[in-house]
């Protein structure tokens, strides 16, 4: 049997501005970076979202924000390319949301009981 576990993060697009984009250095990686130069404050903050979602998910097993590596499928979807040892992401789901006021980030994990 699984247990469903759903995490949700909500970012002020206007905080995260304020605040140098509030340390999404330490939170995204070069590639992750490097695929969102250019792109609007609400996908750099999308992407922090979504990876502070991740890391309450997994909070039990003490991984960091770098040991998850997001990229965008095919149609625009983001997903994760790379996750830490010993979580199997195959049974992870991600969503970015976001309005002119907020980015918002959800991931969902199937546990076995």
């Amino acid at each position: 049997m699984k247990e469903t576990i759903t995490a949700l993060e909500i970012l002020s697009l206007q905080q995260f501005e304020k605040s140098g984009m509030s340390g999404s250095e330490k939170i995204l990686t070069d590639q992750e970076r490097f695929e969102l130069s250019g792109k609007h404050i609400q996908s750099v903050a999308g992407f922090c979202a979504v990876k502070r979602a991740l890391l309450q998910l997994c909070a039990d097993e003490r991984v960091g924000p770098h040991e998850f590596i997001l990229s965008h499928g095919e149609q625009g979807e983001p997903c994760i390319v790379k996750g830490p040892v010993g979580i199997d992401i195959s049974d992870i789901r991600i969503s970015i949301s976001h309005t002119k006021q907020a980015a918002y980030g959800i991931a969902v994990m199937q546990k076995d009981l």
